[in-house]
């Protein structure tokens, strides 16, 4: 009976492992659709884009929403654009929030509105001025403790018998 369940469960494990490798991460799903993107078969990159914005990734929602913007690789529409963006914009995603704020600007999808436009560059603004701080300060830590390691003398020992 032991070995049963042993050999059962070793099965279930096996199996559960196998299944888990099979499903692609977020991440590889967006590497996919980039290079799709990069070959310019916008289909397939659409294709992968939704993947990935349907899993909630806010970086391909605001992706799939350009793609529906512009028409490539899916029929043009405004209101799937708008959709899209929205969802981006609601994660805090910068580029999903200056993108919404364009058709607010501009009416694509919706009644124009400059208030609103303005609103969300300004969120936008926001998140990308924190982001570049925070690249400020790592690159001089980075860049700090490249001195550092520089400056250091190298110990030059000699060893004796």
């Amino acid at each position: 009976m032991k070995k049963t369940v042993c050999i059962l469960w070793l099965l279930c494990t096996v199996l559960a492992s196998a299944i888990a490798q099979q499903t692609p991460t977020t991440a590889q799903i967006m590497s996919k659709a980039s290079e799709y993107w990069a070959k310019q078969d916008y289909t397939q990159a659409a294709s992968w884009y939704r993947k990935a914005a349907e899993r909630g990734d806010a970086t391909a929602q605001n992706c799939l929403g350009n793609c529906y913007f512009s028409g490539k690789g899916v029929d043009q529409s405004d209101m799937y654009a708008l959709a899209w963006y929205q969802r981006a914009a609601a994660q805090d995603n910068p580029d999903g929030m200056v993108n919404l704020g364009y058709c607010y600007y501009i009416g694509k999808g919706i009644a124009q509105d400059y208030d609103t436009a303005m609103s969300w560059l300004q969120k936008a603004k926001v998140l990308y001025t924190r982001a570049r701080k925070k690249a400020q300060m790592y690159k001089k830590n980075w860049t700090e403790s490249m001195l550092c390691r520089k400056s250091r003398p190298l110990l030059k020992t000699k060893v004796r018998y």
